[in-house]
């Protein structure tokens, strides 16, 4: 199981590298489940797979609560950036 977090470099790195941004965001290994839990957590909708998109298209990477997928897919609509027009 995964876990998405966004946690401030200052309450990560001490002192903080002049090349980090002012946050740290990604996914993390959140606890172990057995069998039987990761099951039920399947069945009852805690946890869902979660995909990523590379150059050779979207894949599976791993499990993930709903509201975890929905705070990365926010977190990365939020730090997008539009492309110039061309001129």
């Amino acid at each position: 199981m995964r876990r998405f977090s966004v946690v401030a470099c200052a309450e990560v790195c001490d002192p903080s590298p002049f090349w980090h941004g002012p946050v740290h965001a990604g996914w993390d290994h959140g606890e172990e489940r057995d069998v039987p839990q990761f099951v039920a957590a399947v069945l009852h909708g805690r946890l869902v797979p979660r995909t990523g998109t590379t150059a050779l298209g979207t894949g599976y990477d791993g499990w993930a609560a709903p509201e975890d997928v929905t705070a990365a897919d926010e977190y990365a609509a939020s730090t997008r950036t539009t492309p110039p027009a061309p001129a």
